[in-house]
């Protein structure tokens, strides 16, 4: 399925529904004598972050302190209700929901952020490895929005693209620069039977349960009281809504209905007691083992995000950290995200789970060193080049000094397979007219597989696509600096 449209970069989205807060009278009635205050219109909003990822980057990771909108007026509305560590690779194709909250209606003319500890995981050219880099400073920064942002009535999204690409640069000594750029605009919420990321769709929302309803939860997403509520029915599918309770873990794939609030398409993980769930890319083991996969018991992730009930020993977002008791664990994937065909040819176990996979894992409890309980595989994004175009599958060339390249080691070198699903599994979306075309550049997001046969070993992963973004090159124009840059520095070790 070909969609066309010019938001092709991933998104901070707001998408909004119309409440009405009435302000009541004090005890004793209006004793001043005069009219009461007016009615105050407000809006309830998810708000939604994502990015267009850097080739070189593999983890980017910062503290979002505080993110406010500012109107016309000049008052301002907080966004989220306490701090997040947020990780932006992860969200390349796709938006990681982060609160859903009311807002008074009106026009906002610039929205105000401020972020501290930012951390980069990144192909490093002169030390041939990746290196650490980052910086404490806490930075405030203002985006104007102009147009304006006008939210009334009529339930709608507005979306805040930041650009990770073209915000990061490597200078001469071998420091990034950091230099927020953003774009921002309204979408009207789509039809809920085909929605995508841009216009309601929120897939793989997980979180931990704060509370349940009759027909209805509310899951903390990651940090504090950053909280989104959910209903349901008995159309929901997978697990059953009867095993929520507080402080369970829970994974829904998500829409946004016409009123602005979610409903759950599907339930998973379902998962009560002092368990986490890690999501990251795999590091190791290395690749291009010399004969079958060994189907090992141990490999290495770098952590992009993290979801406990509170008090639970985790790593942090960007650590790399160890995965034990792959050989007796439970592996799973999304079946419904591939066609007929790669839904029986395409397996994932401990004997292909191997680098440049993106995984979800249940874990007991710890820090550097975790031991999982169920592995899921989940989509990955890659930036590259279309070449080899057919009816079948097309060979994405991704750049050489790329964060994947140098992850995988492809073989041959910077060549990655991409699988062209039938029954429209894949979405591609933002390509001109005529569709996509050899040399094209573009963002693949889908499930990477290995697949080992009998005498025949892979030079890397298939990539199974769900949605493939095409990327035009940006001009000075697509998006505005708004803020001084920011040095990270390269830390003394490398990874």
């Amino acid at each position: 399925m070909i969609r066309n449209n010019s938001f092709i970069r991933s998104l901070v989205v707001i998408s909004t529904a119309t409440l009405l807060l009435i302000n009541l009278p004090a005890c004793g009635g209006n004793a001043g004598g005069g009219n009461p205050p007016p009615a105050t219109a407000t809006t309830r909003m998810q708000l939604k972050l994502g990015d267009a990822e850097s080739d070189r980057i593999l983890s980017f990771t910062a503290t979002l302190d505080s993110l406010a909108l500012v109107s016309s007026s000049g008052q301002t509305t907080n966004l989220l209700a306490s701090p997040m560590t947020i990780e932006l690779t992860r969200t390349a194709g796709k938006m990681q929901t982060l609160a859903q909250i009311e807002i008074p209606q009106g026009s906002y003319t610039a929205l105000n952020y401020q972020v501290s500890t930012i951390t980069i995981d990144a192909w490093d050219i002169a030390q041939q490895s990746f290196s650490t880099y980052g910086s404490s400073a806490i930075t405030p920064y203002s985006f104007p929005l102009n147009p304006a942002i006008v939210v009334g009535t009529t339930p709608q999204i507005i979306y805040l693209d930041l650009n990770l690409r073209d915000s990061i640069s490597f200078d001469n000594i071998g420091d990034i620069l950091f230099e927020p750029q953003f774009s921002a605009g309204v979408e009207s919420i789509g039809p809920v039977d085909s929605q995508i990321a841009e216009d309601g769709s929120a897939e793989d929302m997980i979180g931990v349960v704060q509370s349940v309803a009759a027909s209805s939860f509310t899951m903390s997403l990651g940090s504090g009281s950053n909280t989104v509520q959910v209903s349901f029915d008995s159309g929901t599918q997978g697990q059953s809504a009867a095993l929520l309770a507080r402080n369970a873990l829970v994974e829904v794939d998500a829409i946004t209905l016409p009123d602005g609030s979610f409903y759950a398409n599907r339930i998973d993980f379902v998962e009560s007691g002092n368990l986490a769930l890690v999501e990251g890319v795999v590091i190791d083991p290395p690749s291009h083992p010399p004969a079958l996969p060994p189907g090992g018991d141990i490999a290495g992730i770098v952590v992009q995000k993290v979801w406990a009930p509170p008090q639970t020993p985790v790593p942090n977002v960007g650590d790399w950290v160890t995965l034990t008791g792959l050989s007796t664990a439970g592996y799973t994937f999304d079946h419904d995200k591939l066609d007929s065909w790669g839904q029986g040819y395409f397996t994932f176990s401990n004997s292909n789970l191997w680098t440049g996979q993106s995984v979800l894992a249940l874990v007991n409890p710890g820090t550097s060193t975790l031991n999982v309980i169920d592995v899921k595989l989940v989509e990955i994004a890659v930036n590259g080049v279309i070449s080899g175009l057919n009816s079948q599958d097309f060979t994405l060339n991704i750049p050489a000094d790329s964060a994947y390249q140098n992850l995988v080691n492809l073989m041959p070198p910077t060549y990655l397979t991409v699988w062209d699903q039938a029954e429209n599994k894949t979405v591609w979306f933002g390509f001109p007219q005529g569709g996509p075309q050899n040399g094209m550049p573009i963002r693949v997001r889908g499930l990477a597989f290995w697949t080992w046969q009998m005498g025949y070993m892979p030079g890397g992963p298939t990539m199974v696509p769900t949605r493939i973004d095409y990327l035009p090159v940006a001009t000075a124009a697509a998006h505005a600096q708004h803020a001084l840059g920011q040095r990270l520095q390269r830390k003394p070790a490398a990874k």
